[in-house]
């Protein structure tokens, strides 16, 4: 029904690593996409991987993001 769903939108992704790197948000979980590589401003990406409390990633892969994860889950391809 509407008004249930938020209306206003986030700040996006680089804010979010930010944010990260200057201890407002302590833990994320990456799911099968690669930050370090893939978002803008890879020095932000880093700087919050590299502050955050915990870093899970979940990937198929092993990426430049898995490198800075403290735990590290399996994931499937969509075919699997």
């Amino acid at each position: 029904p509407a008004g249930t769903l938020r209306a206003e939108a986030g700040s996006g992704t680089v804010d979010m690593f930010g944010r990260m790197a200057s201890g407002e948000v302590k833990a994320c979980w990456v799911i099968c996409t690669n930050p370090v590589a893939s978002v803008a401003n890879r020095s932000t990406v880093v700087a919050g991987l590299e502050a955050a409390e915990l870093v899970v990633v979940s990937d198929v892969y092993a990426t430049e993001t898995t490198a800075h994860a403290d735990v590290v889950l399996p994931a499937a391809m969509w075919a699997e």
